[in-house]
């Protein structure tokens, strides 16, 4: 994925479910998330809830993960997404709106950016 990423600077990439977090794996999934950071690459952090396996509404384990890729990433480099109809087993569509929005991670101008205008600059809608 790093040879792609350096190789096409002009594609853009998305990588789905902010790379499948495992709270057994945090260490492994930082440097992964780090190494792949790049100006042509975003993460979707739809389903995000469901590889917390166990967890449940308002997500505190996932937002915690969902606050270290902003970190790592930046919030300009992050995609909302709700992934359903599977995620609709395990929240609501809106807790697994309010739990990003009401999180406290992001500031209302990245927030946007997560919720809308990330994606209209990668999809070019």
């Amino acid at each position: 994925m790093i040879n792609i990423i350096n190789r096409y600077k002009k594609l853009r990439i998305v990588i789905a479910h902010l790379l499948a977090p495992n709270p057994s794996l945090f260490d492994i999934w930082i440097d992964t998330l780090t190494n792949l950071k790049n100006e042509n690459v975003w993460f979707d952090i739809a389903a995000l809830p469901w590889f917390i396996s166990g967890e449940s509404y308002p997500f505190s384990t996932t937002i915690s993960f969902l606050a270290h890729a902003k970190n790592i990433v930046g919030a300009e480099h992050l995609i909302w997404g709700s992934d359903s109809p599977i995620l609709l087993t395990i929240a609501t569509y809106e807790q697994l709106l309010e739990y990003v929005i009401t999180s406290n991670i992001f500031k209302n101008s990245e927030l946007e950016k997560v919720m809308c205008k990330n994606a209209e600059v990668v999809y070019k809608i």
